[in-house]
């Protein structure tokens, strides 16, 4: 490879890298907190190290737990997270999460699994901006992924120019790798991934670091330092996640590589330099594993796991369920959203089933072209750098199959699938640049374009998604803050609170609507959340004569059954509009409208209504006069 080649390539590479980074930086935005698979789990994990200090306890009560669903995780992936949360004070650390009551992971009509107030708008503070900025440890992790799997793919390629004796470039030396590279930055499930807090980015830039240097093994890199690099890289993973258990098969392939290109040290230097790998895995990771078997009486934490998850169990059993399963890991390793809930359009998932039919028929045609000179070499085979990745794919689908055993359906996600991603990738590009790979000047201008086009596709088919598909799924209950103020209409001032909580603070009023006889008044309330309700609060609106009797009144949730005050978190600006029919024979003049709230539990339980003071004024609020005009 030139060196034209080569800074074509990282040029390449820059600029693909560049994309990915706005384009997981515009998800990481867009994704509503916590709206991705156990990101509250993983955020509050990442909460809890930066305002404790110490490592969370899963209890077998889930309720007891530190950290409830994610205690017995492995703690690597939240230190650097958690960095990101100790950037700012202490009160910032600890994130106000409401779950939302209606959600069901599997078959409810509600996507959002959280509560989403007024504090997730920009301009983010307190503890909603530490969460974003832990989500960005996870978008620059991702961009190492990226990275690495192009310098993967650029390995493998030219150690097969090196077996093959090739001294030209050829149409997969210059594409694979920066199809490789594109494959990954633009998968909108990568993309969606990389932008929560989640160990998933850790564990899959690991696994793409310990299978470059098992790739470089192969071309020249079999030295002591690449070996005890291996077992580094090895421990890392291990205290990531322990899905990283299936990493430890590819990392032994490394250490075989050195015993095969450095027999001139002798056996006894080799056996010892195949120790420290060993030695490095235990010293970083065995501690943790030690104090899982003492906390939890198993290795792994799996019993502390399945007192906090009993999910449906799968059928391993049925051809039914099997293909179901498979179906699900497929598309949701490429675009799945939320609590794998929200889906996309079909032609999103057949573009992609495109992309894979594609590389296969390069595989194919590399396959004719090769069949007349190609034999069995079983030794050749197990040693090449295609085996190591199609090894890494098999190791974690079956990984996939056990977790299936433990966890039952929820095993079936593509994101599980990541740790192979690399291997995925370069797997599927080299099937790609195979595609019409004979040498000619127009062919090579015409293959050039096609690339551009597929990778300019695919990486608008990324950018849309965010705005077709996931932010559009979630409703915004609540406004932005500047929005309420500039919309107040008539401002008012009425603090609403049983004496035990801060309540809430009515902050203005407009009226719409036929103000006549038999006409309708839609009245549009502002209020701000000072703080957590303890039961749903419903709002009456009355209207009253100078006799101070009611001649109109309407009663309604403060917002929506779908966004009761109990959801209401401290920082909220809610609009309620309430609905006032009046009616046919009122006579025309000038009324007062007043408004209050009331216990739907019991009907004679009002809230009490305070002054800007502190004092109590009673429990309605004066809002103003309508004037009711003739018909």
């Amino acid at each position: 490879m030139d060196n034209l080649t080569l800074k074509t390539h990282n040029s390449q590479l820059l600029i693909v890298v560049i994309a990915y980074l706005a384009l997981a930086g515009l998800y990481s935005t867009m994704v509503p907190l916590g709206e991705g698979p156990d990101e509250p789990g993983h955020a509050g994990y990442a909460f809890f190290l930066a305002r404790e200090n110490w490592l969370p306890v899963q209890r077998f009560d889930p309720g007891q737990s530190d950290v409830p669903g994610e205690g017995h995780q492995p703690p690597l992936a939240y230190l650097l997270a958690s960095a990101a949360v100790r950037l700012l004070p202490g009160e910032a650390r600890t994130p106000d999460v409401i779950g939302n009551p209606r959600f069901v992971w599997n078959g409810g009509d509600q996507v959002n699994a959280l509560v989403h107030g007024s504090r997730e708008y920009w301009p983010w503070q307190g503890s909603t901006l530490a969460w974003h900025l832990a989500r960005l440890v996870s978008v620059g992790i991702g961009a190492a992924t990226v990275a690495l799997t192009f310098f993967i793919a650029r390995h493998i390629e030219r150690g097969a120019q090196s077996v093959e004796g090739r001294l030209e470039d050829t149409p997969s030396t210059i594409y694979m790798p920066i199809l490789a590279a594109a494959l990954v930055a633009f998968n909108p499930q990568f993309l969606f991934t990389m932008a929560l807090v989640t160990n998933d980015a850790l564990l899959t830039a690991l696994s793409a670091l310990l299978l470059w240097l098992v790739v470089r093994a192969a071309s020249g890199g079999a030295k002591i330092v690449n070996v005890l690099a291996i077992g580094v890289v090895s421990g890392l993973a291990l205290i990531t996640k322990q899905s990283a258990l299936l990493l430890m098969p590819v990392a032994c392939m490394g250490i075989v590589r050195y015993w095969k290109h450095n027999s001139q040290h002798g056996t006894y230097k080799r056996l010892l330099v195949s120790l420290f790998p060993c030695l490095l895995v235990l010293s970083i990771a065995g501690w943790w594993y030690v104090r899982n078997r003492r906390l939890y009486g198993d290795l792994l934490g799996l019993t502390a796991f399945r007192a906090e998850f009993a999910t449906q169990p799968f059928e391993f059993g049925s051809i039914t369920a099997w293909l179901g399963a498979l179906a699900q890991l497929h598309d949701s390793f490429w675009a799945r959203f939320g609590w794998m809930n929200l889906a996309p359009p079909v032609w999103v998932i057949a573009l992609f089933v495109a992309v894979e039919l594609t590389a296969l028929f390069g595989y194919g045609m590399l396959a004719a072209r090769q069949w007349r000179t190609w034999r069995i070499d079983m030794t050749s085979i197990v040693t090449s750098n295609m085996f190591v990745l199609v090894l890494l794919l098999v190791l974690t689908l079956a990984w996939i199959v056990s977790f299936a055993r433990t966890a039952g359906l929820v095993a079936w996600q593509g994101r599980f699938l990541f740790p192979a991603l690399p291997a995925i990738a370069v797997l599927l590009a080299r099937g790609l640049a195979a595609v019409g790979s004979r040498q000619s000047a127009v062919g090579s201008r015409i293959r050039t374009i096609t690339y551009c086009l597929l990778l300019t596709a695919y990486c608008l088919v990324a950018l849309w998604l965010p705005f077709g598909v996931i932010r559009p799924a979630y409703a915004n209950e609540t406004v932005p803050e500047q929005q309420a103020q500039t919309t107040l209409g008539t401002p008012v001032y009425a603090r609403f609170s049983d004496g035990r909580e801060k309540g809430v603070e009515l902050r203005g009023w407009q009226v719409a609507g036929d103000a006549t006889p038999g006409g309708m008044l839609e009245i549009t309330l502002t209020w701000h959340a000072l703080g957590r309700a303890s039961r749903d609060w419903q709002v009456f609106v009355q209207l009253t004569n100078g006799q101070d009797q009611v001649v109109a009144s309407a009663e309604a949730p403060a917002k929506s059954t779908t966004f009761p005050m109990t959801e209401w978190t401290t920082g909220d600006w809610v609009q309620g509009r309430y609905t006032l029919h009046l009616p046919p024979d009122l006579a025309p003049g000038t009324y007062t409208l007043r408004v209050g709230q009331f216990d739907p539990q019991n009907d004679s339980r009002r809230n009490r209504v305070y002054d800007q003071k502190n004092n109590v004024i009673g429990n309605t609020c004066t809002l103003g006069t309508v004037t009711i005009a003739e018909k």
